[in-house]
């Protein structure tokens, strides 16, 4: 791979990752709002390893699968994709059981294409802002 393609990837996967985590902000925000005795003390370090860990790995993944020109539904694939795709290392951790885990990882998945699709649409008015300043 040349520089300037992993260059991307890296930007892509990291702009990814922005919006996973404030997606993941608001949740984390909206329950301790909604019902503050449910969060215990290590909820939030947890949030941020499990979920920061997960975010990057994605968003990397997804940097791979897809580039900032890709059509709306190509996007959302690729971020189902990706997310299913890093949700295999998680799937044997806690005592739920495979089914329970397999059911929170077809959720991610699903939020993963949710992630993209504001991904895809942040990156197209970047783009376009880009676009104008370069052309004016």
């Amino acid at each position: 791979m040349n520089r300037l393609v992993v260059s991307q990837i890296i930007r892509v996967g990291l702009s990814w990752l922005l919006v996973w985590a404030a997606f993941w902000t608001a949740i984390g925000l909206a329950v301790a709002w909604l019902d503050p005795d449910s969060m215990d003390p290590g909820d939030v370090t947890g949030m941020v390893m499990i979920l920061g860990s997960m975010g990057i790995l994605t968003g990397i993944v997804f940097g791979v699968l897809t580039s900032q020109r890709s059509s709306l539904a190509k996007v959302i694939a690729c971020g189902i994709l990706a997310t299913a795709i890093v949700q295999v290392p998680y799937l044997g951790h806690g005592d739920a059981g495979l089914v329970a885990n397999l059911s929170m990882a077809l959720l991610f998945s699903g939020l993963g294409g949710v992630v993209s699709a504001v991904w895809w649409a942040i990156s197209r008015i970047a783009w376009s802002n880009r676009h104008l300043q370069s052309a004016g």
